[in-house]
């Protein structure tokens, strides 16, 4: 941010979200900040963090009913902890309103919840940070890779995987031959 600009002031959901989540989790409310692009940043404790989202979803005041994304952030080995950060951006299409709520994620537990209950479309998301980062999330449904082949070894957005990524190729005499289910004509 420029000096010459100004931060943009939190909207009136915005406020009491954080309000409401520093009351309502107490310890487990681990901070705030706002980002360069004005969005307020909430950090909450893993174990209550399926609380602070049906808060924020279901309170008529805030109705954040709407996750338009969970992702993952790896800092690094010993760059600071916790090494992890789940992240989800939520919005209220009743406020106009965004709001972005951060998990810390200790290196070697690599776990958080999963809030599939809360959100359904999560699924696929959880499932993608679980892929592409390692992290597990509990209580999930179908927890598998997404985007890469089972026996992938590793989880190539995590900072210490190989820039050339172990890739080995596959010869087509080794690709086993498609299995098609019976055919369905349209008359």
């Amino acid at each position: 941010m420029s000096a010459s600009q100004a931060p943009r002031e939190l909207d009136d959901t915005q406020q009491f979200a954080l309000a409401a989540l520093r009351d309502r989790l107490g310890e487990a409310y681990q901070g705030d900040r706002i980002e360069s692009d004005g969005t307020p940043v909430a950090t909450i404790a893993a174990e209550r963090i399926v609380d602070a989202l049906r808060l924020l979803r279901d309170d008529p005041e805030m109705a954040y009913r709407v996750l338009t994304d969970l992702t993952s952030v790896d800092y690094g080995p010993g760059k600071r902890t916790p090494r992890f950060v789940v992240v989800y951006n939520l919005l209220s299409r009743q406020y106009v309103s965004r709001l972005r709520i951060e998990v810390g994620v200790d290196e070697g537990a690599e776990t958080a919840p999963s809030v599939t209950s809360l959100w359904p479309a999560a699924n696929w998301l959880e499932r993608e940070v679980y892929d592409l980062m390692g992290i597990r999330f509990e209580g999930h449904p179908d927890l598998r890779r997404i985007q890469l082949p089972d026996d992938y070894d590793g989880h190539p957005l995590r900072k210490e995987f190989p820039v050339n990524g172990g890739y080995r190729q596959v010869r087509r005499a080794e690709v086993p031959a498609p299995t098609y289910g019976p055919r369905f004509r349209v008359r």
